[in-house]
């Protein structure tokens, strides 16, 4: 699911709204949210989410270009990383895929935070 609307985020994935209101879109909270709806809605063993700011506009001082949170949910576990990547659009895009699939193939082959 591309979730671009926090809408989409509450009707879709089950994102609290009152999260959206207190942390915003780009949080850790909303990220392991995403990721437990992702689950749910699917029956799948493994929610990957990725919600960030990539720019080239929306960056803020608290929340700036190339901060992104990518949330892994498996099982009852859910684990949220956050990353500041650098460059523009794309790159930061690029990279956080990346970073979203490493963050799979841990919990696939059952390293979770051990794999760091």
């Amino acid at each position: 699911i591309i979730s671009y609307s926090n809408a989409t985020k509450v009707r879709h994935l089950g994102v609290d709204p009152s999260t959206l209101r207190r942390d915003g879109a780009v949080s850790a909270q909303t990220a392991g949210q995403m990721a437990q709806g992702v689950c749910r809605v699917f029956g799948s063993d493994l929610g990957i989410s990725i919600t960030g700011i990539s720019g080239p506009e929306g960056g803020t001082l608290e929340k700036p270009i190339g901060l992104v949170f990518i949330g892994a949910s498996c099982d009852t576990k859910c684990e949220v990383e956050e990353y500041h990547f650098g460059g523009g659009r794309e790159e930061i895009r690029q990279q956080a895929s990346e970073a979203a699939l490493e963050l799979a193939i841990r919990y696939l082959l059952g390293l979770g935070d051990d794999a760091r």
